[in-house]
């Protein structure tokens, strides 16, 4: 399962989305990965990581666009809230380091186009 969804789905996500938007989905992915991660936990995960990176949305974006990222982000919320859990210390300086190697030292406003 760890190897079906890989990182640049996730960057290409985060891209759009910045990068206060894109910590907790950073931090899906690691608790996705983590071998400690129950597989009920995981499989909460990947269904809302394959919702948002896959092109297929109950709400679009692109006819809808508030409601259409709000489903989304709905989704993340919600996997979220049910494996923090999960998220270890290590996992957040993980996700850190991740996000300043994509959108630079904590600049919360940066958005790559």
């Amino acid at each position: 399962m760890n190897r079906i969804l890989p990182l640049e789905k996730v960057w290409t996500y985060c891209r759009k989305a910045g990068r206060a938007a894109s910590r907790p989905v950073v931090l899906l992915y690691l608790v996705l990965r983590d071998p400690a991660t129950p597989r009920k936990d995981k499989y909460i995960v990947y269904s809302a990581l394959a919702y948002l990176v896959l092109p297929i949305d109950i709400i679009s974006a692109k006819k809808i666009p508030v409601l259409g990222w709000a489903d989304e982000a709905g989704a993340v919320a919600l996997a979220y809230k049910s494996v923090k859990g999960n998220i270890t210390p290590a996992m957040e300086m993980q996700a850190d380091e991740l996000l300043n190697s994509w959108f630079g030292l904590d600049d919360e406003s940066t958005v790559v186009e």
